[in-house]
């Protein structure tokens, strides 16, 4: 009968349509939708660029305003930790100065339209430079000090290690690095010092000593009990000899550190 041979038609054109545009009627389908829009585009080219640039245009102008913005809000705050972060360097007996510059990107992203640097000189009369280029790594320890002494409060970093942030200095700096450093002792703060002042004021205290035999060096980590801490901290202030006078000192720089800590 004719619709027989009709239905069969129907049926041979669906599957030769599946072995070229999909699997399924559905699949089908949405070629059909998505070839219509591409001859569309393609037809009216001219508007559909037009259209496309407006939106893009568009979109650039609230970037860039957002950015712009976004800019200012650092520039304002940098100006500020520019000033707080010199006077905790003068603290800490560096006489630094210190600038944060802001240059533009070729592009506009994620974080923004700035490229941040920060700029110091560690002499009087020298020009800035990128701190990465010019800072040894004692004063880099003691700069980034200075950073997380007024950004520790914000910042999720739980542990910050400082190693050489001794390096130069002594007597009254050393005891102002240590009580910085337990001022930012919400975060786990791991020193390595040799100086007295920076170790009495560490909540728990660890020797680091080696050993060798025919065939090996061994390093070994100890947790010192408190009147080892003493003791330590007596040899660190008079050498090998451990006396009476020098454990008083230590006692002594112990509680001046706790005193001072309570009374922050």
């Amino acid at each position: 009968p004719e619709e027989l041979d009709q239905a069969i038609s129907r049926l041979d054109l669906i599957e030769n349509l599946k072995k070229k545009y999909g699997s399924n009627v559905e699949e089908i389908l949405a070629y059909r939708d998505r070839i219509s829009e591409e001859l569309n585009q393609i037809e009216n080219f001219d508007e559909v660029k037009a259209s496309l640039e407006k939106e893009t245009s568009a979109c650039y102008d609230s970037l860039k305003k957002q950015a712009d913005l976004l800019t200012a809000a650092r520039q304002r705050r940098a100006a500020q930790l520019e000033k707080s972060i010199e006077k905790e360097l003068h603290d800490l007996n560096f006489g630094a100065k210190l600038a944060i510059d802001f240059q533009k990107p070729d592009v506009i992203g994620p974080d923004g339209n700035d490229l941040v640097e920060i700029l110091i000189t560690t002499n009087k009369g020298e020009p800035l430079k990128p701190l990465v280029k010019i800072a040894s790594g004692g004063e880099i320890s003691r700069i980034m000090l200075a950073i997380k002494n007024i950004t520790g409060t914000y910042d999720n970093i739980p542990t910050m290690i400082f190693d050489e942030i001794d390096a130069g200095i002594s007597g009254i700096t050393a005891s102002i690095v240590g009580r910085k450093l337990r001022e930012i002792s919400n975060h786990q703060i791991i020193c390595i010092t040799h100086l007295p002042q920076i170790a009495a004021n560490g909540d728990a205290n660890y020797r680091i000593h080696k050993e060798s035999d025919e065939n090996s060096t061994y390093t070994h980590v100890d947790r010192l009990p408190e009147e080892e801490v003493v003791d330590e901290i007596a040899r660190l202030l008079g050498g090998e000899n451990i006396t009476e006078t020098t454990r008083a000192s230590a006692r002594e720089l112990i509680a001046s550190a706790l005193e001072k800590g309570a009374a922050k």
